[in-house]
């Protein structure tokens, strides 16, 4: 990722105050709200925090997708937000482990999976 894309991914995740989060759901997807990374609700910008059944889920089938979507107004059609989807794989992380509290490099965004 350039510089640019890096600086521009930045500022959207600070800026993201809800986030979509899919998960599979007995083989079909499923797709709920989560707290965004800007919302810091976790003290970590880089955090989002999903419901209850998304955990159930990821536990489950591990496969998800994030989409952070810029906060909507009136002077920008829905089409033209700034957007970005990623795909992976979730993996707990363990309360008493460091990495719960700072995620390590290479990750930007931790999904984090309270028990």
């Amino acid at each position: 990722m350039d510089e640019k894309s890096r600086l521009e991914l930045r500022e959207l995740l600070k800026a993201t105050h809800v986030a979509s989060i899919a998960t599979l759901r007995d083989g079909a997807p499923a797709v709920s709200m989560a707290h965004g990374p800007g919302r810091r609700r976790l003290g970590d910008p880089h955090s989002c925090k999903p419901p209850r059944t998304a955990h159930r889920d990821m536990l489950a089938d591990r496969r998800v997708a994030l989409m952070l979507v810029e906060a909507e107004t009136s002077e920008k059609l829905p089409q033209a937000l700034e957007r970005v989807m990623i795909q992976g794989v979730a993996r707990e992380i363990d309360r008493e482990s460091s990495e719960y509290e700072t995620p390590s490099a290479p990750t930007s965004s931790a999904i984090r999976v309270p028990r």
